[in-house]
């Protein structure tokens, strides 16, 4: 999927996307999901309705975000936004914001009920949003990793979750690693990438800190642009 990797996210896995707040995870998830045009049911539990249409319209015509929120409910831009918006109507959003695996996993079995077959892929966003213990939050974490793991598996879906870095790495400044993760969760996916600021605005860096199925180890820089919600580097 990324352009000079080995990256790909493959049916029957579990991926996580981790950086600090505000680097890009969410953005990343939310441009794979439109642009690859792949079935996706997609727990937005981190990122209100609102947002996520507005950077949607972004994604979809190229206009800055600023300029989407300002116009979206005028009626001359209206019509406009909707048809655009339609060009992601393969992705099935849900905003509940406190949700646990019996939810995730309903939900799952409503989606396919209604298509006919389990999505290509389940976005996550994010596994804090996950847990309901806040006193056993690590150890929550890990299962509900090995419960993502196995609905991939069971699926044939390809599960990807974002998720939050610790210490240092919170700045956004540092390359992440599988010891930065959250709950120390990283032996459980077969895909782990780490996403840091880099010193040109213009890019982030994608660290592959782990893939069980290629290379891993390297250092790949996506092209970004915040003002659009928009990602490259990737391909479909």
């Amino acid at each position: 999927m990324f352009d000079r990797t080995d990256v790909r996210l493959r049916q029957g896995q579990f991926s996580l996307v981790a950086s600090a707040p505000g680097v890009g995870k969410s953005l990343l998830a939310t441009n794979i999901a439109i642009r690859t045009k792949v079935p996706t049911l997609y727990f937005s539990a981190d990122t209100d309705e609102a947002t996520v249409r507005y950077r949607a319209c972004s994604i979809l015509s190229g206009y800055p975000l600023d300029q989407v929120e300002a116009t979206y409910s005028e009626e001359n831009w209206k019509a406009f936004f909707t048809e655009r918006l339609l060009r992601a109507d393969h992705v099935d959003w849900c905003y509940q914001s406190d949700i646990n695996m019996d939810f995730v996993w309903k939900r799952l079995q409503a989606n396919a009920a209604l298509y006919g077959s389990y999505p290509g892929l389940v976005v996550v966003d994010n596994l804090a949003n996950t847990t309901t213990e806040p006193e056993n939050e690590y150890a929550e974490l890990r299962g509900i990793c090995r419960d993502l793991q196995t609905m991939a598996r069971l699926t044939n879906t390809h599960v990807l979750a974002c998720h939050h870095v610790k210490g240092a790495k919170e700045s956004g400044l540092y390359q992440i690693g599988m010891a930065d993760l959250l709950g120390n969760i990283g032996k459980i996916p077969e895909l782990v990438l780490g996403l840091n600021f880099a010193n040109d605005n213009r890019y982030i860096n994608m660290h592959v800190a782990k893939n069980r199925s290629g290379r891993a180890g390297h250092v790949v820089n996506l092209g970004i642009d915040y003002p659009k919600a928009t990602i490259g580097g990737f391909q479909i």
